[in-house]
């Protein structure tokens, strides 16, 4: 089956008056004064440094109980291994208990250990966070033995970053400008500084704003569209969606995009697919409809901001297909990348160049997942057959370095537990072993210029 999407010319653009975009007009002076159009205009960090003889430690104390009507309340609480905080007021559940009860590199179930393998050598020094700004050939980190670690790719040894103690976390995701980091979803560090974010721990749609982060962004477990402040926390709800499922920022951040559903209140019928709208939640534009019944999810654009990766599954009696579609923001243009037969997830989108990836397969079958990437408009290919020294472990895409090296996990079964951190030069078909017994990692790079939207905001009304 094939995939089908129709891409939405600016003609026949529908302008729908949605009851939630009307509040947030009703109060325009509000959202105006808290935003601005290049998304840069942060207000100042108000969170207490750390003192300078001290490692970076990670609040795990709890908080107040989550608002059921909102990703979140607003607020923090101080515990014995506080080191910065915003206000006495409780702003999340900072760690949940089944969280803060179980270990970074606990072993998930049907999992063992890895063996201790040869690797980049660990710094005996203090935790002291990030250094700024990052160097040209990037850093990969990590969280293992419940710090986060930072290797510099001309470096043999691992700097200590932050020090996690017992709280695992759900990501780890560098700002555009490399100077903040999520630690998990619900906290966010700059420097020394770390505070809550203001999401949940259990929330898995954070993700920063461009060029330089000073904003958060997330779908809610309401279906709202909520973005922060990353440095104080301030919540906007810019939904302009009846249902938002995954979001982000494009790379220049004047505009978001959402897979999500909108109803039609004048022909009584909803549309379900990738729309845009200003970094406001004003303007919103219909881009690609879904008229196949597909499972859209993990979208991200390219370094450049032109082109907007996405998946779609279907699910057809004989067994799934999964599809990469790439979407030109300047042309309007939709393609279907590659098809492929099983599951997809994880998209993976290089912040240097055109460069994509995703994992393929089903993380509880007893095939091991591989990875599929493409480089620079290339045909996609399968990592295990260009690099056969991955392993015949389950692999998992984590991001892309400069001079075509991808970052990766490999697992000895499924996709949960400590993992082996290795890195794929694509072009010598080498690898080169960062870690083991890693639960997470991301990579840290300068991300390339982003280019401002081709495509207009402003709507043609169908006549």
């Amino acid at each position: 089956m094939t995939a089908t999407f129709t891409r939405e010319s600016p003609s026949s653009v529908r302008v729908r008056t949605l009851s939630r975009l009307c509040c947030v007009l009703a109060s325009a002076g509000l959202v105006v004064a808290g935003c601005s159009s290049t998304e840069e205009a942060a207000a100042p960090d108000t969170t207490v440094a750390l003192t300078a003889d001290t490692s970076v430690a990670i609040d795990t104390t709890s908080g107040a109980a989550p608002d059921a009507t909102s990703d979140a309340t607003t607020g923090s609480t101080a515990g014995s291994t506080v080191v910065a905080s915003v206000d006495t007021t409780p702003i999340d559940s900072v760690v949940s208990s089944s969280l803060a009860s179980n270990p970074v590199d606990s072993v998930a179930s049907g999992t063992l250990p890895l063996p201790a393998e040869s690797g980049v050598a660990r710094s005996d020094g203090p935790c002291a966070g990030p250094t700024t700004p990052v160097g040209s050939p990037g850093e990969v980190t990590f969280v293992a033995d419940g710090k986060v670690w930072a290797v510099a790719g001309s470096s043999d040894t691992a700097r200590c970053l932050y020090d996690l103690g017992d709280r695992a976390i759900n990501q780890l995701q560098w700002s555009p400008d490399s100077t903040g980091v999520l630690l998990g979803s619900d906290q966010v560090a700059r420097g020394n500084t770390v505070r809550p974010s203001g999401y949940l721990a259990t929330n898995n749609d954070v993700s920063w704003s461009g060029p330089k982060g000073s904003s958060l962004l997330a779908t809610t477990r309401t279906a709202d569209l909520v973005k922060r402040d990353s440095r104080t926390g301030a919540r906007t709800d810019i939904s302009f969606l009846d249902e938002h499922r995954r979001s982000t920022y494009h790379p220049a951040g004047k505009a978001v995009v959402s897979i999500g559903r909108d109803v039609n209140p004048e022909g009584g019928m909803d549309d379900l697919g990738v729309f845009m709208a200003s970094n406001i939640g004003t303007e919103p534009k219909l881009l690609i409809t879904d008229s196949s019944d597909a499972e859209l999810s993990d979208i991200a654009f390219s370094a450049s901001g032109n082109l907007l990766f996405f998946l779609a599954r279907h699910n057809n009696p004989g067994g799934i297909e999964s599809h990469v579609h790439e979407y030109n923001m300047s042309t309007g243009e939709l393609n279907e990348a590659q098809s492929f037969n099983g599951e997809l997830s994880g998209l993976t989108v290089s912040a240097v160049d055109e460069s994509v990836a995703a994992r393929i397969g089903a993380c509880d079958k007893a095939t091991p997942t591989d990875i599929v990437f493409a480089q620079r408009n290339e045909s996609f290919r399968r990592l295990r057959a260009e690099v056969p020294s991955v392993g015949s472990g389950w692999l998992q895409p984590i991001g892309w370095l400069p001079e075509n090296r991808l970052v990766y996990l490999t697992r000895l079964a499924g996709c949960e537990g400590p993992a082996r951190l290795a890195v794929a030069d694509l072009e010598s078909r080498t690898v080169s072993l960062i870690a083991s017994n890693v639960s997470i990692a991301a990579t840290r790079t300068v991300h390339a210029i982003p280019e401002e939207l081709a495509m207009p905001l402003d709507l043609q009304v169908e006549a």
